[in-house]
């Protein structure tokens, strides 16, 4: 599994930058299709608290 992420990496490297935007887009949509599955951490929720209340 390891070999295979760094080969993954290797060939990301030669993407452009816009085929890398288009991957971390379609990452995106695939976390968010199971957003249900997502728990956002207990600080992240404390982090965005203290940033709505400094606006």
């Amino acid at each position: 599994m390891a070999e295979e992420i760094t080969q993954n990496a290797i060939e990301i490297k030669h993407l452009s930058r816009k085929e890398k935007f288009r991957m971390v887009d379609a990452l995106w949509a695939d976390l968010l299709s199971e957003e249900e599955l997502l728990e956002s951490p207990t600080w992240h929720k404390k982090a965005l608290q203290v940033q709505y209340m400094e606006d």
